[in-house]
């Protein structure tokens, strides 16, 4: 236990000063841990003259006793106790900071604040409005915190004070007198005119400044934004993650994604850009209850990239790209363009564009080409343009692209007389479909989806081709096999790959309950039937859906197929399977919602709004969904609440109790 130093010792009789130094903070100390525990000092010694007394109550070592945390050992920090005097206690203040004094060499404190769960720090005395703008976006203070201080910062909101302030009483106009001549002065007084080109100057400086913020903000900044989306496909701006001080690595995109519940999620989905499709990889690896789904949009828009690349069109650009040019910078061309399209004679208008050409093979040629490219890209495209709905779930997905296939397919089977396109560009079209098809498709989840839809029932001619070999059924030869086991699977390679894909999935979130306790249908199963009557039950419903009997028989109404496994759910004999497909069917397959973030970044950072860093834009965004998301009518939507919760989805938004919580799909983007 530390006592305050004896009376009798005074700090002029060392000439050390290091020793002096440790005097000083041992009695700092002592004189702290009374204080902390509420017990007088003890009683005065009377050893010393009463000038060796003076001396020591004069030192440096008590004069500190008023600061509120004072720095023993550049670790360790000891809180003081209340005083009267000075400011008063800001109770919210003391939770969210510590503030530190650290005696510099000439004697002076210095004094710094830091927040208590991350390295954010700065100089000089705590103010309240700079340390409730930090706490209130800080993704390492707890969650009671990070709610107090959004509680808090409201006050100090721009529409707080547009309701607070008083009205401006308009004040009488006085002209200002007019300058008169001093009679004594002899020569011009310059002085206002080079106030005023001083002035003018730094003008010119600050907008040159706010120039170049913009430009270094726009190029250098980069920002990965995260979205939530919820089962009836509610979308949610999450945060926005910026550290240009930072290499944006898979491991730092990791270690973003893993600031929400694990337990929220239920897919992950992004681009295939190399640092975001290692780092959803490593999520998957950490959480294995997770899905890994590549934006569907994306892989579209690549293959229509290839086939755009290929050297049968390279002509053709080289023409469009001049042509889009001059017409998007020049409004009569535009225009008379316009007034072009809508002219009822299509001889007179294609005499008009073939005069543009130097000779009329120039215009066949492109002509020609432009409409092999359309009808070769344009399969693609449609499937680009339904796969961005913000229903569109892995099923369609699978069915999308087996529509491009029979398009292809159809459209090659005409032959180049009818077509014009060559047999080496159908190859060439062939092979990028082959690879691209390949590559995305190596996730069973989209076939697992498309053969779990009710909308498309289980046919032969889907699920076999029909240039296959036929199949042999060779009957068992064990006369005591149930019944059941005897009948024969309508669709088994289908089925076989249907339940390869959902046996790991569903042991995963079997032995995910065993660390944490979640609500959801399968942890409900396992604490009333066991991880093993769970095992059975899905193979039972498995076999029962693929031979069509009850209840997998119910028609499906309005066509939606999650809420057709949403009324299975509760079913005791298909819960099992429900679960499974509730969670496939629920989760968005395409990052739209990252894009549609990107352009509102885009429109908010013009170029006269250049001054401004990335947490404004997340924050703008954020306020401009919350208002545009809950307010319908003039009265606000009580499903979904503001804030931090013990549920919430991720920093900033909440769940309500009610819903269960899996199905929650997760994308990134980065700009």
């Amino acid at each position: 236990m530390l006592s305050p130093p004896p009376e009798s010792l005074t700090l002029t009789e060392f000439q050390d000063n290091v020793i002096k130094k440790w005097a000083v903070d041992i009695g700092i100390g002592a004189q702290e841990i009374y204080s902390q525990h509420n017990t007088e000092l003890p009683p005065k010694s009377t050893a010393g003259t009463k000038q060796q007394q003076q001396t020591l109550l004069d030192s440096t070592c008590w004069q500190q006793l008023s600061t509120s945390q004072i720095v023993l050992d550049n670790s360790q920090t000891v809180e003081s106790s209340a005083s009267s005097r000075g400011r008063p206690v800001h109770t919210l203040m003391q939770k969210l900071v510590i503030k530190t004094t650290i005696m510099s060499k000439d004697g002076k404190p210095k004094v710094s604040w830091k927040c208590i769960s991350c390295d954010h720090s700065r100089k000089g005395s705590p103010q309240e409005i700079r340390v409730l703008k930090h706490s209130a976006t800080c993704k390492k203070l707890p969650v009671h915190l990070q709610n107090e201080a959004i509680t808090a910062s409201k006050d100090t909101s721009l529409g707080a004070q547009l309701v607070e302030a008083p009205p401006v009483e308009e004040q009488p106009h006085m002209d200002e007198p007019p300058a008169k001549w001093p009679k004594n002065q002899v020569a011009l007084n310059v002085a206002p005119y080079h106030d005023v080109g001083q002035k003018k100057q730094e003008e010119e400086r600050q907008i040159f400044q706010t120039k170049a913020d913009h430009i270094i903000m726009r190029l250098i900044c980069s920002l990965y934004t995260v979205h939530a989306t919820t089962p009836d496909r509610t979308t949610h701006f999450l945060d926005g993650h910026e550290d240009s001080t930072a290499s944006h690595t898979a491991a730092w995109v990791k270690e973003k994604m893993l600031e929400a519940r694990e337990d929220k999620w239920a897919a992950i989905c992004s681009d295939s850009t190399a640092v975001t499709k290692n780092a959803r990889r490593e999520v998957v690896d950490t959480i294995p209850t997770i899905l890994d789904l590549c934006d569907a949009c994306h892989h579209l828009h690549n293959t229509i990239k290839n086939i755009t690349l290929l050297p049968e069109f390279e002509q053709m650009l080289s023409l469009l790209k001049p042509i889009i040019k001059h017409f998007s910078k020049s409004t009569i061309s535009a225009a008379h363009l316009r007034k072009e399209r809508w002219v009822d004679d299509d001889d007179e208008t294609n005499r008009k564009v073939k005069d543009m050409f130097l000779n009329r093979r120039a215009f066949q040629t492109l002509e020609q080409d432009l409409g092999t490219y359309v009808m070769l890209v344009g399969p693609f495209i449609r499937s680009l343009w339904s796969l961005e709905a913000s229903h569109a779930n892995a099923s369609d997905v699978f069915v999308f692209w087996l529509a491009i296939a029979a398009t292809l397919e159809e459209l090659f089977a005409k032959g180049e007389e009818q077509t014009g396109i060559p047999v080496s560009l159908a190859r060439c079209v062939t092979a990028i479909f082959n690879s691209r098809w390949k590559e995305f498709f190596s996730n069973d989840v989209y076939f697992v989806a498309f053969a779990l839809d009710p909308r498309y029932p289980l046919s032969d001619n889907i699920m076999k081709s029909a240039l296959a070999a036929p199949t042999i059924h060779i009957p068992a030869q064990i006369s005591n096999v149930s019944a059941s086991a005897e009948r024969p699977m309508p669709h088994p390679r289908a089925y076989h790959r249907v339940k390869e894909f959902l046996k790991p999935m569903l042991r995963a979130m079997v032995e995910h309950n065993k660390v944490h306790e979640l609500k959801d249908p399968i942890s409900l199963l396992v604490h009333e039937i066991g991880a093993a009557g769970v095992v059975d039950e899905f193979r039972r419903q498995l076999e029962a859906y693929f031979h069509n009997e009850w209840p997998f028989n119910t028609p499906l109404q309005d066509g939606n197929t999650l809420a057709w496994w949403n009324m299975l759910l509760p079913h005791p004999h298909a819960c099992v399977l429900a679960a499974l497909a509730v969670k496939i069917f629920s989760v968005l397959i395409n990052s739209m919602p990252d894009e549609r973030t990107g352009s509102k970044l885009t429109w908010l950072n013009s170029a006269i709004r250049g001054n401004q860093n990335a947490q404004t834009l997340v924050d703008m965004i954020q306020i401009g969904q919350w208002y545009g998301t809950r307010q319908w009518h003039g009265f606000w939507k009580p499903t979904w609440v503001m804030g931090m919760g013990t549920c919430g989805l991720g920093r900033g938004l909440s769940l309500p109790t009610h819903q269960i919580p899996i199905p929650i799909a997760m994308g990134w983007w980065v700009s």
